[in-house]
C-alpha cells in the first residue's frame, strides 16, 4: 500500500498523467480538424462534380451549334 501511495504522489507520475490530458487534448483536436477536413473535401468534390457537368453540357451545345452551323455552311455553297 506504501509502494502505490509513494507511485501516485511522485511528481513524475504527475507529469506522465499531464502528459497522458495534454496528448488527449490534441488528439481530440486532431479528430476534429479531420472530419472537417473530409466534410469540406466531399463539399469540393460535389462542387466539382457539378461544375464538369454543366462544362459537359455546354460543350455538347457547343458541338450541336457547330454541326448546324456547319450544316447550313455546306447548304449555302
Amino acid at each position: 500500500m506504501d509502494f502505490l501511495k509513494s507511485v501516485f504522489t511522485h511528481p513524475a507520475f504527475f507529469g506522465f498523467v499531464g502528459g497522458l490530458i495534454v496528448g488527449a487534448v490534441f488528439l481530440v483536436m486532431s479528430w476534429m480538424n479531420h472530419l472537417r477536413t473530409k466534410k469540406e473535401l466531399k463539399k469540393f468534390q460535389k462542387h466539382l462534380s457539378d461544375k464538369l457537368e454543366m462544362e459537359g453540357e455546354h460543350l455538347a451545345r457547343l458541338k450541336a451549334d457547330l454541326e448546324k452551323i456547319q450544316g447550313e455552311n455546306e447548304n449555302l455553297r
